[in-house]
């Protein structure tokens, strides 16, 4: 299950990423705020695009576990897989794991 914007109307949905993706583009909103939308919208290559844009910019909001939890949230996403594999950002992934956090994002099922 993959949480829906705009009363599950997911062509709405993707109308709000994507005025939320040029608000970014514009310096107008942080790529990590975007990101967020975009784990909840399942679209996870362009949350992983986002975190890695976030971790460039040295903006750590991302870190905040609501919806961007660990690597295996998401499958088959090159984007999301090498934000996780970044040094820093893995070790937080392991350090989330050793404490029992789950990739499921407790409401929104699971994100694959």
């Amino acid at each position: 299950m993959k949480l829906s914007l705009a009363n599950g109307d997911p062509e709405r949905a993707r109308e709000i990423l994507d005025r939320e993706l040029q608000r970014v583009k514009d310096g107008q909103a942080p790529a990590s705020d975007t990101a967020r939308l975009a784990a909840q919208l399942g679209d996870f290559d362009t949350a992983g695009e986002l975190l890695m844009q976030a971790s460039q910019e040295k903006d750590g909001r991302w870190i905040y576990p609501v919806f961007i939890r660990l690597p295996e949230q998401a499958t088959n996403s090159d984007a999301w897989d090498s934000f996780w594999q970044q040094p820093g950002v893995a070790e937080l992934a392991e350090l989330r794991r050793g404490f029992g956090f789950s990739a499921v994002t407790p409401g929104f099922g699971d994100g694959k």
